[in-house]
């Protein structure tokens, strides 16, 4: 189902998952958030694909079902963003396996939320995505990454770090934007988003999810 006439200012979201009941309950709380409207809720993979190929789609948020029969998601994330790379997925699911959501990091995704989590949860979820940021519930990264990494080995990564950089990844670890830490640290939001990637590339991960997860390994020894 579609929605048209949205306003200015607006960011669009689109939902696809195959548990109809479930789409249309979480677009319900979506529209009811400030700043967002649904404007696609689909249950049909194939039919959601046609859509998106639509030369007048317009969509700034995707939630994405990490499970969807018959399809592999990471295929669904590719092609979305083949025909929208500036695109922000967020994946959603009730699995308690974190290892299913890490294996979709190098995919540029740009967070995980739980089917079970709080209106609040989700609120934040799509506004720290909607800002071009991660969100990732702090509980799920330190269970994504505790069988993934050693702790010597990770010490070893952030002994490289600068103390500025370290400490704009304890910022990022608190859940604060790019902005929120430049008010914090005085620092211009250029500056922050050039220490983010120095960040990514001393610590040799994908994108700020994998570096945030280097950064709750150390935070449970």
């Amino acid at each position: 189902m579609t929605s048209n006439n949205i306003n200015k200012g607006v960011s669009k979201v689109a939902i696809l998952d195959d548990h109809l009941l479930i789409g249309i309950g979480t677009q319900n709380t979506i529209n009811q958030f400030d700043g967002f409207r649904v404007v696609r809720t689909d249950t049909d993979t194939v039919k959601f694909i046609a859509w998106l190929e639509l030369d007048d789609t317009s969509i700034d948020i995707l939630l994405l079902d990490i499970h969807l029969p018959g399809y592999k998601v990471n295929h669904i994330i590719e092609h979305c963003l083949r025909f929208h790379p500036k695109l922000k997925i967020l994946m959603y699911s009730a699995t308690d396996d974190p290892k299913e959501v890490m294996q979709l990091m190098p995919y540029n995704i740009h967070g995980f939320v739980k089917k079970s989590s709080t209106e609040e949860q989700l609120r934040e979820a799509l506004e720290k995505v909607n800002k071009n940021d991660y969100y990732f519930d702090a509980a799920f990264l330190k269970d994504a990454f505790l069988s993934e990494n050693k702790v010597e080995d990770v010490n070893d990564k952030l002994h490289n770090l600068t103390q500025r950089e370290i400490e704009i990844l304890e910022c990022l670890g608190d859940g604060l934007t790019s902005k929120e830490i430049g008010e914090k640290l005085y620092l211009r939001s250029r500056t922050v988003d050039t220490h983010r990637y120095n960040l990514i590339k001393k610590l040799e991960v994908k994108n700020i999810a994998g570096a945030l997860t280097l950064l709750f390994k150390t935070r449970l020894k």
